[in-house]
């Protein structure tokens, strides 16, 4: 069996220029390595703070949406004007707000006080959803008179509300406190 041995040599200046250039391209691979790193990282911050923010939109709009179909369930309170405030957000989390709706389905409830009650569920969803001390507000312009309101009832058609409808959803946005607000114009 036959052994061959290998011998190299170097040069003692070689063996130190390249010793150092190594040393300077790791150090340059580390501060590429970290700036890029620095740069994922605040991508993946903007990247949370914005699914945040169409989070909470989207809840703003669940608030809205809620809103505005009790109003159309209930157009008699919308003319008598029980449905214009403004109904801040009631904290859930704290244990002390009753969850139990004051009118409940299958009973019969008088129409101002479902008003007061879908405003009540609307602020509970806001308490729950949305950041920050949140509010609804709701403002309904008067209705045009009808020259025969009586003529819809006989053929059992709900005469048509003829005013118009604002509802403003808004809540703090972040820490500092800066306001966001979701305005909505509809006809119930």
């Amino acid at each position: 069996m036959r052994v061959t041995q290998a011998v190299f040599t170097y040069s003692i200046g070689d063996r130190h220029r390249q010793s150092g250039t190594t040393l300077l391209e790791i150090l340059i691979a580390i501060i590429v390595f970290s700036l890029g790193l620095l740069g994922l990282m605040s991508a993946a911050t903007l990247s949370i703070r914005t699914n945040q923010d169409a989070y909470t939109s989207t809840q703003a709009v669940n608030v809205a949406q809620q809103l505005m179909g009790a109003m159309r369930e209930n157009r008699t309170s919308v003319i008598a004007g029980d449905y214009n405030a403004t109904q801040a957000a009631i904290p859930v989390h704290t244990g002390s707000p009753s969850l139990v709706r004051a009118c409940v389905l299958g009973t019969r409830c008088i129409p101002s006080a479902q008003a007061a009650d879908d405003l009540r569920q609307a602020g509970l969803m806001m308490g729950q959803h949305l950041p920050g001390a949140a509010q609804a507000v709701v403002n309904c312009t008067a209705q045009a008179t009808f020259a025969s309101v009586t003529s819809f009832k006989p053929i059992g058609v709900r005469f048509p509300y003829t005013g118009a409808c604002t509802l403003a959803v808004r809540w703090a946005e972040d820490r500092v406190g800066t306001l966001t607000t979701r305005t909505w114009v509809f006809q119930p």
